[in-house]
């Protein structure tokens, strides 16, 4: 199986243009760095690959790309109840302007 893979890159490799796997410049490398720093985010971790942005705009706990940490399970829960407890009395108002996610109150 390893040599067939092995054997698969090397296939590819000499389909693509030579210049793509040059070394990296000193700036590529910091951003690339970089980009695994700012992928650390209060529940977890952000699953988003490289060089690819935002598109939640931070609403990290309805993104399908965060990877949550166990541990922050606690916080998770703290965030949901006080989520039903502001729905609650927007909804007995009726001003919730926007869907409730299928929170249920």
């Amino acid at each position: 199986m390893i040599r067939t893979y092995r054997g698969f890159l090397d296939r590819r490799r000499a389909a693509r243009p030579q210049e793509e796997y040059r070394e990296p410049t000193v700036q590529e490398w910091h951003d690339f760095q970089q980009h695994f720093e700012l992928r650390k985010v209060s529940l977890g971790t952000c699953g988003r690959p490289y060089g690819t942005p935002c598109k939640h705009e931070h609403a990290c706990i309805r993104c399908p790309a965060l990877q949550m940490d166990p541990h922050q399970k606690p916080r998770l829960i703290e965030i949901i109840q006080n989520l039903r407890e502001r729905i609650r009395p927007a909804a007995a108002r009726d001003i919730l302007g926007v869907e409730t996610g299928g929170l249920a109150c």
